[in-house]
C-alpha cells in the first residue's frame, strides 16, 4: 500500500526527533560517566542520521508499506526512548536503560530501512 505525502512527513519528522533525542541520550550518558555506551549510542544515532537522508533522497519517490503502523512504532520508540533518557538522567539501571535505548534506535532503524527497500 502506498504511503500518503502527509505520512512521509510525519515519519520523516518524528524520525526527527528521534535524533534528537538520540543526541541527548548521548549526552546524558557522557555526563553519567558511561563513556562507552556513549560512543554506541553515537554510531547509533549517526546511523539513524544516514536512514533519515536517504528517507529524504527519496521522498519523492513512491512509498509502499503501512504508513500508520509506522508511525504508531516510531512514536512508542520516542516515548520509549523518552523514558530511557531520564532514567540515564536520573542514573537509574544504567546499563539497562542503555541496552533499551539501542533498541529503540535499531528497531526503527531497521523498519524504515525495509520501507526504503521497497521505494519504487
Amino acid at each position: 500500500m502506498p504511503i500518503n505525502r502527509e505520512d512521509k512527513g510525519f515519519i520523516i519528522d518524528q524520525m526527527e526527533n528521534m535524533r534528537t533525542k538520540g543526541s541527548r541520550l548521548v549526552i546524558s550518558l557522557r555526563f553519567a560517566g558511561e563513556t562507552e555506551a556513549a560512543r554506541k549510542a553515537k554510531k547509533k544515532v549517526d546511523m539513524l542520521g544516514s536512514t533519515i537522508d536517504e528517507l529524504l533522497a527519496e521522498s519523492m519517490k513512491s512509498w509502499t508499506g503501512n504508513g500508520k503502523s509506522l508511525i504508531d512504532d516510531i512514536k512508542w520508540a520516542n516515548q520509549q526512548l523518552q523514558r530511557d533518557i531520564n532514567d540515564i538522567k536520573k542514573k537509574k539501571n544504567l546499563a539497562q536503560k542503555s541496552i533499551n535505548a539501542f533498541g529503540c534506535l535499531d528497531d526503527v532503524i531497521v523498519k524504515v530501512k525495509d520501507i526504503l527497500g521497497k521505494i519504487q
